[in-house]
């Protein structure tokens, strides 16, 4: 996958976008770079991970990612997009600290959203999604 890290006038915040995800980034003390960049990856790759291995449907997706330079943690915010047509909402739990860079927790904040997956305004990546997103 081919992602795009797009900076700005913060040196500390960033956007990194492929075709499956759009996640805002931002650094507490430290600049937002390619090289940065890798972790927010890797912080992606683990979730499709957990995804596959727990047999889910629905669209789990990255919204934000702030990296406390000096506390040496990761604060995520993650939504798991369903379609309507689930009878229920499924029981995810992602930990509320895992260490997916070795030496430093990641908190994850999940939020379950059911979506019309069939509606031609539909977009994992909606706009929408991220109105209540706040940079930490």
């Amino acid at each position: 996958m081919k992602y795009n890290l797009t900076q700005t006038k913060n040196p500390s915040f960033g956007i990194l976008a492929s075709d499956n995800s759009f996640v805002y980034v931002e650094r507490r003390i430290g600049q937002v770079t390619e090289s940065f960049s890798k972790t927010v990856i890797r912080h992606i790759e683990y979730l499709e991970t957990f995804k596959a291995e727990n047999n889910l449907n629905g669209f789990l997706q990255l919204r934000s990612l702030y990296y406390n330079d000096k506390g040496g943690e990761y604060k995520c915010n993650v939504d798991y997009l369903i379609d309507h047509n689930e009878k229920e909402n499924p029981e995810i739990s992602l930990g509320k600290s895992i260490r997916i860079i070795e030496g430093q927790d990641t908190n994850i904040e999940l939020k379950v959203i059911k979506c019309f997956f069939g509606s031609e305004h539909f977009d994992k990546n909606h706009r929408d999604y991220y109105s209540e997103v706040i940079m930490f």
